[in-house]
């Protein structure tokens, strides 16, 4: 009876390996911008890279990118991948599927028409097989199916006069945040909120916003004639 019991167990043992097995996909997704800085009137890129990682084959592989694709933002121009197809309505880079260690690669060109910092986020939306270290579609940033790029177009400033302008992180999980200017920190100045007063690059720094791997984009503000649809005041930032 114990034999039958341990042949039992073993037989378990060895369906569970096969099991694990059949399932080690292990989708990793990364992003670079061409150029982080594209001015008015030029065309943009960004690659997205997905790389199956994992042994086993991964199929129906559906990717999400997020990219404020609409007037007055960023007019969408194409989108060529070297396998699947994406769709600019929802926002879907479908694949038949990714053997292991096999990569494909989207690139996707836009023409900014706003002035500021825009970002586009990719994760991997659905898949038919069990990821080894990430899990779809659930918006985490620290999980390798999901990645981040942006790029800044210039905010052209006509005269001296800053009217008031203001760098807004709307988003409440960005905490702690350390402002720069040319690189150096600016002095007591914490909060989501900075006012501008002069030309040139600022950035932020936090603990709870992962940058792109090129790191965070710049606002700039600089001398120039703004021609596009409005002056805007207040330029914000904030997660969809």
């Amino acid at each position: 009876m114990l034999k039958y019991t341990s042949l039992i167990t073993l037989l378990i043992l060895q369906l569970s390996f096969v099991s694990f097995g059949q399932s080690n996909i292990d989708l990793s997704l990364r992003s670079s911008s061409v150029s982080q800085k594209v001015e008015i009137g030029t065309e943009g890129t960004i690659t997205f890279t997905l790389e199956n990682q994992g042994s086993a084959n991964a199929s129906n592989i559906k990717v999400f990118i997020n990219i404020p694709y609409f007037p007055p933002f960023v007019k969408f121009v194409s989108a060529v991948g070297s396998k699947g197809s994406f769709d600019v309505a929802t926002g879907i880079w479908s694949l038949p599927g990714l053997i292991g260690q096999e990569t494909a690669i989207l690139t996707m060109k836009y023409t900014p028409m706003e002035y500021g910092v825009w970002y586009a986020e990719g994760e991997v939306y659905s898949v038919n097989e069990v990821d080894s270290d990430s899990s779809p579609n659930n918006g985490l940033d620290t999980e390798d199916d999901f990645t981040r790029s942006c790029f800044t177009m210039p905010i052209k400033v006509s005269g001296s006069s800053f009217g008031g302008r203001q760098i807004i992180l709307e988003d409440s999980k960005i905490t702690n945040v350390v402002w720069r200017k040319g690189g150096q920190v600016i002095q007591n100045q914490n909060a989501n909120t900075l006012s501008v007063t002069s030309e040139g690059s600022y950035t932020f720094d936090s603990p709870t916003f992962i940058c792109p791997s090129q790191g965070c984009c710049p606002f700039i503000f600089e001398q120039g004639t703004q021609t596009l649809c409005c002056e805007p005041l207040e330029y914000f930032f904030t997660r969809k």
